[in-house]
C-alpha cells in the first residue's frame, strides 16, 4: 500500500499492517507505551461502553467500527490488484490516496481515527475481563 504522509508517498506494505503500525504511530508518536496507557486510563472516553450480555459484544464493536472501516477504503483507490485464481489473499497491488477526501491526507485522519479507538477499544478489555472474572 502506498498512501501520502507529509506529501510523500510511503510503502506501507499490507493495508492492515498499515492500520496497526503506521496509524499508531502517527496518533501517538514515540512517546512510551505505558506512557499512552497511564493517559488513556486517566480518562474515561465517550461511547466506549457495550450493553447486553457480553456473548453480544463482538457483533456491537464490529457494527462500531463498520463506518470508519468504509471511509478507510472509500479513501483509496485499489490499483493492480492481482490473485491467484479461486485463492481469497492478494498477491499484489497498491492502495492509492484519492484527492483529499475533505481536505485531509489519509495519514492524518487514520491517525485521528486510531486514537480515540485504542481508548474506548482499552477500557472495553477492562469492562470484557471484569465481566469474565465475575
Amino acid at each position: 500500500m502506498f498512501t501520502l504522509v507529509h506529501g510523500h508517498e510511503v510503502s506501507a506494505n499490507k493495508f492492515h499492517s498499515y492500520w496497526d503500525g503506521q496509524t499508531v504511530e502517527n496518533a501517538f508518536g514515540s512517546v512510551p507505551d505505558s506512557t499512552v496507557a497511564q493517559k488513556l486510563a486517566q480518562n474515561e472516553p465517550a461511547n466506549w461502553k457495550l450493553t447486553g450480555e457480553v456473548e453480544t459484544w463482538a457483533e456491537q464493536l464490529a457494527d462500531d467500527i463498520m463506518p470508519a472501516s468504509r471511509e478507510a477504503h472509500a479513501r483509496l483507490d485499489f490499483k493492480s490488484i492481482q490473485a491467484h485464481t479461486g485463492d481469497k489473499d492478494i498477491t499484489s497491488g497498491r492502495a492509492e490516496e484519492r484527492t483529499q477526501h475533505g481536505g485531509t491526507f489519509y495519514a492524518i485522519w487514520a491517525a485521528s481515527i486510531v486514537k480515540p479507538e485504542i481508548h474506548k477499544a482499552g477500557w472495553r478489555l477492562a469492562a470484557l475481563l471484569e465481566a469474565t472474572l465475575q
